[in-house]
């Protein structure tokens, strides 16, 4: 069978590595230069439906491939809403595997025990913490909406559950 565009990527018979892009953030850090949407919540739900559409898109070839990491970047991915980060993971879940990475970027503030019971029961097994600093007079500098001791706290919070 011919592909064309986007099914090439699906073709051939090796592992897949998917990176999810999640470009929402609270707020701006001095230092981030990537393309992010600052305080646009309203828009959340959509993108989610977007990224949904996309994926089922291609669920065909997905299903018969062995789609092995996963990594939620951005923006803030720990910012998407526990549902709509639910059900994009689903869509990946293999009945017969766990994924052999799945990650999700997270800044401290994003972490609290129903996130961390959420991203687990979806299948991530690693999380990637944004603490940046542990000094609070960097940390106001860069912008960032946690205090050290928030980032201790969301470490530790996290190291008992993964």
């Amino acid at each position: 069978m011919q592909h064309s565009g986007s099914e090439n990527l699906w073709c051939g018979d090796f592992p897949r590595h998917v990176y999810i892009h999640w470009p929402f953030c609270a707020q701006r850090c001095t230092y981030c230069e990537f393309v992010a949407l600052i305080g646009q919540a309203e828009l959340m739900p959509g993108y989610g439906s977007m990224l949904k559409s996309e994926i089922k898109k291609f669920k065909h070839l997905v299903a018969q491939r062995d789609v092995r990491t996963i990594f939620w970047g951005g923006g803030t991915p720990s910012l998407c809403p526990l549902d709509i980060f639910s059900d994009v993971m689903s869509l990946f879940k293999s009945h017969d595997r766990d994924f052999v990475e799945a990650t999700i970027e997270t800044n401290p503030e994003d972490i609290n025990s129903e996130s961390l019971a959420a991203w687990k029961a979806s299948g991530i097994n690693r999380l990637s913490i944004g603490v940046q600093a542990f000094d609070d007079a960097i940390l106001r500098r860069a912008n960032r909406r946690h205090s050290a001791d928030d980032a201790v706290e969301a470490v530790e919070l996290a190291a008992g559950e993964f």
